[in-house]
C-alpha cells in the first residue's frame, strides 16, 4: 500500500471517525433518555472524555491509567526511579517552561 495515496488518507480517517462515533453517539443519546437530574453530569463527562479522546488520542487513557498506578504505589523506591527518570530526560524543566509560559500565551 502507497502510505501517501489519497485512499490510504480516506481509509485512515474514516477509522479515527469510526473509532470516536460511538464515544460522540452515546453522549448525544444519553440525556434523551427519562433518568434523574443528576445524571445530566454523565453526560457532561462523557461528551468531555470524548472530546479529550478525539483531540489527544487514545494514548491519553494508556497514559492516566500508568500514571494513577503510579500515584497510588506504596513502595517509595518507585516513586523515586519515576522521579529520576523526570529529572534524566529534562521533562521537569520542560514542565516548569510551559507551565509558567502557558498563562502568559493564553492572557495575550
Amino acid at each position: 500500500i502507497y502510505l501517501r495515496s489519497p485512499f490510504f488518507l480516506g481509509f485512515l480517517s474514516f477509522c479515527y471517525i469510526l473509532g470516536g462515533f460511538p464515544w460522540a453517539l452515546g453522549s448525544l443519546t444519553l440525556p434523551s433518555f427519562e433518568s434523574h437530574p443528576s445524571m445530566q453530569v454523565y453526560t457532561q463527562v462523557m461528551g468531555l472524555l470524548t472530546l479529550l479522546r478525539e483531540l489527544l488520542g487514545p494514548g491519553l487513557f494508556a497514559k492516566a491509567f500508568f500514571t494513577t498506578q503510579w500515584i497510588l504505589v506504596t513502595r517509595p523506591e518507585d516513586r523515586d526511579e519515576f522521579g529520576r527518570a523526570f529529572l534524566r530526560r529534562g521533562l521537569l524543566q520542560q514542565f516548569i517552561a510551559g507551565s509558567c509560559l502557558t498563562p502568559i500565551i493564553l492572557a495575550s
